[in-house]
């Protein structure tokens, strides 16, 4: 398809993942959502996005799976977020690692 047909309302502009290093999802001023992606081969999936305050901005990152995983547990446990590390760049090199927080922001066990 040709390329303003392709780009006709769709938002690309949210469409990144979390920054390396840490990110804090505090839930009571987190939005979530799942959105539609249409990948370069045409097929559709679902992404799960958050929209959190970084820096006074809002921001819109993508929540891979094992995020989604232990914001899941943490939900079940009452807590009040999840901190996000990320380390690498390249979809072979990342790797995400999470821990639940209290809420006073430290790390639940």
């Amino acid at each position: 398809m040709n390329a303003k047909d392709f780009v006709n309302g769709k938002d690309f502009s949210s469409s990144k993942g979390f920054p390396v290093g840490r990110t804090i999802i505090e839930f009571s001023n987190a939005d979530f959502k799942q959105t539609e992606f249409v990948e370069d081969d045409g097929k559709t999936k679902l992404l799960n996005q958050v929209t959190i305050k970084v820096n006074g901005q809002a921001e819109v990152f993508n929540v891979p799976i094992s995020v989604m995983r232990k914001i899941q547990e943490a939900i079940a446990l009452n807590a009040a977020g999840v901190e996000v590390n990320r380390q690498g760049t390249t979809k072979n090199d990342t790797k995400y690692v999470s821990y639940i927080l209290d809420q006073s922001g430290k790390i639940i066990k």
